[in-house]
């Protein structure tokens, strides 16, 4: 990685949260976000995502991320759950200063940036996890030379990876990802008998 892709990493992760509709977003969610940015916008990151746990992950990521709240780009905060803990990540007070070193490559892709933000940063993580993964397995189906998965494939084989995702939130996710264009090896299904 050169010294540009490094500070394009992180003028980007720092430009995410800015423009988060709330100002702060989630460690998964950045992950997931970048990952779109990546993978659907061919934003040259250099990111190598894997199929983990939540979804494609590259550890690489959240280095950079740590590089960017030692800056002060950005600040983590660790938030505790009911269901165990988080992190809130937002804008710190040198977020200006570490974007203004990439500004030429974040004024290339702002299109894109806006489109994810836009797009998914509302999203919870456990959406942003789902979505994430349909477009993975989509890739994966595609490398594979498959161009014409139903429907019904899809959801097979993203829920043999995410099991606690029903049939139904991941067909959701599955036609809201054609429907932005994120996918392209599914094909239309027939509607199911006794469905709207």
């Amino acid at each position: 990685m050169n010294s540009r892709d490094f500070w394009g990493r992180l003028a980007l992760l720092t430009a995410l949260v800015q423009q988060a509709p709330t100002r702060c977003l989630g460690r998964t969610a950045i992950v997931k976000m970048v990952y779109l940015l990546q993978v659907v916008r061919a934003v040259p990151l250099g990111y190598d995502f894997r199929l983990y746990t939540y979804g494609p992950f590259d550890s690489e990521l959240l280095v950079d991320l740590e590089y960017a709240q030692a800056l002060k780009a950005v600040e983590c905060k660790t938030v505790l759950y009911s269901a165990g803990y988080g992190y809130d990540v937002t804008p710190g007070p040198r977020a200006d200063a570490v974007k203004s070193l990439a500004s030429r490559w974040l004024a290339e892709y702002q299109t894109s940036i806006n489109w994810v933000v836009e797009q998914f940063g509302g999203w919870t993580a456990s959406q942003l996890e789902l979505f994430s993964t349909i477009v993975y397995v989509d890739r994966e189906f595609a490398a594979q030379g498959q161009s014409d998965v139903s429907v019904e494939e899809m959801v097979h084989r993203v829920r043999e990876v995410k099991p606690h995702f029903s049939e139904a939130q991941v067909e959701d996710l599955i036609q809201q990802a054609q429907e932005k264009a994120c996918v392209s090896t599914i094909v239309p299904s027939q509607p199911r008998r006794g469905r709207q």
